[in-house]
């Protein structure tokens, strides 16, 4: 019985020791330290107010200076911002008493800084209150007074930040003086978690402005780092547990992971060409992230600390933001950046041993989800194209000028994108490599067609040379058939890797949600089946119609499982009904055997009878596109997204959030074609890409990432050759003349060793000349040196975010040892891409080479006088600045 006694008493006093561990600091203490954070949230939240004021002001300076229009002025008569209640700074004074001496004067030193930098923004407000309401503007030449005194208050706020910064430094030290971290105790791991992500919400808010100015655009949207912050913010909570510690820590969750990042992902994704002229855009995107995170993140996280009967902490200072008064706008690029062509092999992946992990069915899935909402975005381009060039064929021949082109340019996936090559890591190595190239070229040709469909616009503002205009839209045409025709091809050819991946792992035939989704996805399977053969059918006019007995079998089958695979399903389990699942199966079998009725008909499945529409093989094979991808949005990925049955309801911080089951993959969309269609009169010579003209990529190395370009030259006897290295020379030294002095430059040279003549060198700089001229060859080559001493250079100088590239110049066949491809490979994983440049005899193609610029994610260039000129330089224009 004492056994007994002295266990639970045990217990009772390790709960106390945690209860204390988790409230070691004082309520009176906190309310103090707290004292200070609500003086300091108050001032924040008039100076995020007062900023839309500022805007407002600088709108009729502008409006003043160029027509003398004073109406605006009317609503700025009084000031933009008022001092802080004296209630509120009396109450902190108070309360600060509770705190020792030497505390109070090491936290009111920042304090009072700050409260006098407010009050220096406060009075410089009112100086404008008075020049609007005393009508100075009629006396001041150009402005000047105004734009001054708005700069002054623009460096205010900075010192605002930086004073409101170092205040939260002292109140977190005094904090933690009081209650140290302890690992151990769930509640405080909780609170760091919050604040760390608030942390990143800070981080990315700090590349960032508002401008004040949004006709002069210079901000836009950090795209570099909005998708850093998404993907991390992400990968914090996706896979890990959610403890339940208060109600307010599960509403910050919601708030952060699923509020918070689908308004990144929404101001990202919309951050398209017309969004950039202004900054209005990246305005109402500050705006709205600077909102998630004081009024939402914030307020859950200060209640968590002040509220929380099993937890006492200390509330925190909201995000001051900040403003720019820009004079000069960025310059937007305008000439389409074309995409890398790449020739991959097909995966044949091994068989599995365990099931595919929750992680990397997810991450399949996101390769899937960033085609799907290309395809959305690009689903109405093919008959876009089709009309305009029925337009532009109808003038031609008419000898009148073209209409202009109009397309609304709808949100893109880029998040979608990037999120996929993030979530890449959960992916074996193996394939990992080959689907993140298959992505990025997909994106390429993707950004391409959306760049080509722009230039098409604003080049046919110009109607002065109707013969120019004509030569120009046809090229343009030509380009965006073929571009189509390749994303519906590297589409497909992604798909049916990440479709063998995961087919490869083992499947548990017994659980009733695999059984349930092993009869749709054969559905689905074959309906894709039908559409593919409608697609030969109809563009490449096989003749032959495809049969629909599998499918119709599939879905006799499917039916007739139905009841044994759904009443295994505890569909309350969920968060949802048995009938909602049934009708998403219901759905998807008759939605099947629609398809494969369609599919009889041929061309007769087009419903138009007109003459554009109803001759066009494009909107007819429309028809069992949009059938598809409609059962894959509103029917198939809502299956999939239902919640995975080992995650039980009770264990959900909130009954309506979704996560993927590991037993289904994602099925992928499909989108129409469009054949370009010269006038009559004009041979029609299909897809015929434009010759690249290399003096026009020598104009400059604006709106490209910085390089630091590593070359690995093979100085062996061999190069002599004057269509060799002496060639590369030549061209390297015109390569030079556009490099700006950011721009950085390595030389390795091998033959029998291997030694390094620049080291992250300036191109700007005299030495690299120097050093070029100097190179000659000589000796055998030892390749496996070389390269070991490239990637240490390139890791030495690794540009963050540039492009930090190696360029393997040779003419030669070596033996490459097993070790070498997996440390170019490791590196191309760290963002250090190889390229291979081969100078030899090209009926004599060394495979080996060519393996190297795979592993490399780079390319591989069969070097000739034509091409050299043009490959070197693609290579320093391989990566462009994201916005």
């Amino acid at each position: 019985m004492m056994k007994v006694f002295y266990f639970l008493l045990s217990i009772l006093l390790s709960l106390i020791w945690v209860q204390l561990q988790a409230q070691s600091i004082s309520h009176r203490t906190a309310e103090a330290l707290d004292a200070y954070t609500q003086v300091t949230n108050k001032s924040i939240e008039n100076l995020t107010q007062g900023i839309s004021c500022l805007k407002g002001f600088q709108h009729a300076v502008t409006l003043y200076k160029e027509r003398q229009h004073e109406y605006n002025f009317r609503s700025y008569k009084s000031a933009c911002i008022d001092f802080v209640d004296d209630f509120l700074l009396q109450k902190q004074k108070e309360k600060a008493t509770q705190l020792t001496a030497t505390e109070r004067a090491i936290l009111n030193h920042p304090y009072n800084a700050m409260l006098k930098v407010y009050g220096t923004i406060v009075e410089k407000c009112r100086e404008l209150e008075t020049y609007v309401n005393l009508q100075d503007y009629a006396n001041d030449v150009d402005m000047a007074w105004a734009e001054n005194k708005l700069q002054e208050i623009q460096k205010e706020y900075e010192n605002f930040r930086t004073a409101k910064r170092k205040l939260d430094a002292a109140i977190d030290n005094t904090y933690r003086k009081y209650q140290p971290y302890n690992p151990g105790n769930i509640h405080h791991v909780a609170e760091q978690r919050m604040r760390d992500i608030m942390k990143l919400e800070a981080d990315m808010m700090d590349l960032w402005a508002y401008n004040l100015r949004p006709k002069i655009p210079i901000n836009g949207i950090p795209n570099a780092a909005v998708i850093r912050n998404l993907n991390l913010i992400d990968s914090t909570f996706r896979w890990t547990a959610i403890p339940k510690v208060s109600l307010f820590y599960k509403k910050f969750v919601y708030h952060a992971f699923y509020g918070a990042q689908g308004n990144k992902r929404y101001w990202l994704d919309r951050n398209i060409y017309k969004n950039q002229l202004t900054d209005e855009h990246a305005n109402s995107g500050y705006k709205a992230f600077l909102n998630d995170l004081n009024n939402g993140a914030l307020p859950f996280f200060n209640r968590f600390c002040t509220y929380n009967d099993n937890f006492r902490g200390i509330a925190l200072t909201g995000y001051c933001p900040s403003f720019v008064l820009p004079e000069e706008p960025v310059k937007i690029e305008l000439e389409p950046v074309r995409y890398d062509t790449l020739t991959l092999n097909p995966i044949t992946p091994s068989p599995e041993r365990s099931g595919i992990s929750q992680e990397t069915a997810y991450a399949l899935n996101s390769y899937i989800e960033f085609v799907n909402h290309a395809v959305r975005v690009c689903n109405s381009i093919p008959h876009v194209m089709i009309n305009y060039n029925h337009s532009v064929n109808n003038a031609f021949h008419a000898q009148r000028n073209p209409f202009q082109f109009h397309y609304t340019y709808p949100d893109i996936p880029l998040s979608y994108y990037k999120s996929a090559l993030f979530n890449s890591k959960y992916i074996p190595k193996t394939y990992r490599t080959t689907l993140n190239k298959q992505v990025t070229q997909i994106w390429q040709i993707f950004d391409e067609l959306q760049q080509s469909l722009k230039q098409l616009e604003l080049m046919t503002y110009e109607k002065s040379n109707t013969q120019h205009i004509y030569e120009f839209i046809y090229s343009r045409l030509r380009r965006v058939s073929h571009l189509i025709d390749q994303f519906n091809h590297q589409t497909d050819a992604l798909y049916n890797n990440i479709k063998s991946i995961y087919e490869s792992y083992p499947k548990d035939m017994s659980a009733p949600w695999m059984t349930t989704g092993t009869d749709m996805t054969a559905l689905m399977d074959e309906s894709r089946a039908i559409i593919t053969a409608m697609y030969s059918y109809i563009r490449d006019s096989s003749g032959v119609l495809p049969t629909t007995d599998r499918l119709n079998e599939k879905a006799r089958e499917a039916f007739l499982n139905k009841h044994a695979n759904l009443d295994g399903i505890n569909a309350s389990k969920y968060g949802t009904y048995p009938s909602k699942i049934e009708k998403y199966y219901n759905e998807i079998i008759d939605g099947a055997k629609e398809i494969g009725e369609l599919a009889r008909t041929g061309f007769g499945a087009n419903p138009y009878s007109d003459g554009k529409r109803g001759t066009s093989p494009s909107y007819t094979y429309k028809e069992f596109v949009y059938k598809y991808n409609h059962l894959i949005q509103l029917y198939f990925d809502h299956l999939v997204e239902i919640p995975d049955a080992e995650r039980p309801k009770s264990e959900f911080f909130n009954p309506h959030i979704d996560f993927e089951p590991v037993s289904l993959l994602k099925h992928q969309k499909k989108m129409t074609f469009y054949t370009f269609i010269p006038p009559a009169g004009m041979d029609n010579q299909g897809e015929q890409p434009e010759v690249e003209q290399v003096d026009e990529l020598y104009v400059s190395m604006e709106g490209y990432a910085l390089n630091h370009l590593v070359l690995l030259l093979d100085v062996s006897s061999s190069m002599r050759n004057q269509n060799k290295l002496p060639l590369l020379k030549k061209s390297l030294k015109r390569l030079l003349s556009i490099m700006r002095e950011e721009d950085k430059m390595s030389i390795v040279i091998y033959s029998e060793n291997a030694r390094a003549v620049l080291k992250g060198v300036s191109c700007q700089n005299k030495k690299v000349i120097k050093e070029l001229d100097k190179l000659s060859s000589e000796g055998t080559t030892n390749i496996k040196n070389g390269v070991e001493l490239a990637y240490k250079i390139a890791d030495k100088f690794h540009i963050e975010g540039g492009n930090n590239r190696i360029i393997l110049a040779t003419d030669g066949q070596f033996n490459i040892p097993e070790s070498l491809y997996e440390l170019i490979s490791e590196k191309a994983e760290n963002d250090i891409i190889m390229s291979v440049f081969y100078y030899g005899n090209k009926n004599v193609m060394p495979k080996k080479m060519a393996k190297m610029a795979e592993a490399g994610n780079g390319k591989f260039s069969h070097v000739t006088t034509e091409n050299t000129d043009l490959i070197l330089v693609k290579e320093a224009k391989a990566k462009r600045l994201e916005q």
